[in-house]
């Protein structure tokens, strides 16, 4: 996660149980099951805010860029990341950045979403599919040198 080079203001770094994640989704048993077998962490390691980048928020109709969190997701096993990541981006209504992680290689999750006031509409998701930890692709998501403009332009840099 030290490649985004986020302030240090941002950091929250809580753990999320994962019985939270179950009851929100209202969750079925098989995809509980997923969850159970293949998730070991849930970890909320920053939140970008205005209060903590100076970045404006950005809110026009159904899209909603206030504050873009990121969650780092511990795997116990390769193979159910679109189906975990996809959950996870239906749950948070915010720009959400998802690292999920198995040994030396994450897996990076962003979506496009619109919030309407009953749902969270996901309209693309995009995944970067397993890249090392080590790889200096990460170096292009330095935010500081992505665009500051405001979040929704500082997330579709992301994307």
């Amino acid at each position: 996660m030290e490649f985004f080079n986020l302030p240090i203001s941002s950091k929250v770094d809580k753990n999320i149980p994962k019985e939270i994640i179950y009851k929100n989704a209202e969750a079925d048993e098989k995809f509980k099951r997923i969850f159970i077998e293949n998730v070991e962490k849930i970890r909320y390691e920053y939140a970008l805010t205005y209060g903590n980048s100076n970045i404006e928020k950005y809110i026009k109709d159904d899209e909603r860029y206030e504050e873009i969190h990121f969650i780092r997701v511990i795997l116990r096993e390769k193979g159910k990341e679109n189906t975990i990541s996809k959950l996870l981006h239906q749950l948070i209504p915010k720009g959400t950045v998802l690292i999920l992680e198995y040994g030396e290689e994450i897996f990076i999750s962003v979506a496009k979403k619109k919030i309407g006031s009953e749902r969270i509409t996901l309209e693309e998701i995009y995944d970067s599919g397993w890249i090392s930890k080590e790889s200096n692709k990460l170096k292009e998501l330095d935010y500081t040198k992505l665009n500051p403009t405001n979040m929704k332009i500082l997330y579709d840099n992301i994307i």
